[in-house]
């Protein structure tokens, strides 16, 4: 598991390779969501991270147009230092298959009853 950058003093190099920061962390994974698995799984802010390097985490989320965010579907890896995404055919499985539970939970749901819960 890693450790949370609060905890360490360090932080990555800035201008290393072609990282952008978090904005970028963000579009690549968003890229890859659309590109590879579906336009509804949208990434979430990405947490700097520190296990053998650094890396930003980030989170991505089930979305539908007319709820908005309904969960996660799991995190995905980027190198905060060369901006590349760390993600293996495995965890893009896993995260259809979450996301597909989740979708059809959700849908399950009246729009109306969710809006009421989630206020």
């Amino acid at each position: 598991a890693g450790r949370a950058i609060s905890r360490l003093g360090a932080r990555p190099r800035r201008h290393c390779g072609q990282a952008g920061g978090a904005p970028d962390a963000r579009r690549r994974v968003n890229g890859l969501m659309s590109e590879r698995v579906s336009h509804l799984l949208l990434a979430g802010e990405p947490r700097l991270t520190y296990t053998d390097r650094w890396y930003w985490r980030v989170p991505v989320d089930l979305t539908f147009p007319s709820r908005g965010r309904v969960g996660s579907v799991g995190e995905v890896d980027v190198d905060a230092t060369l901006g590349e995404v760390m993600v293996s055919e495995e965890l893009l499985v896993l995260m259809i298959q979450r996301a597909d539970r989740l979708a059809r939970v959700v849908l399950e749901t009246p729009v109306v009853e969710s809006i009421a819960k989630n206020g």
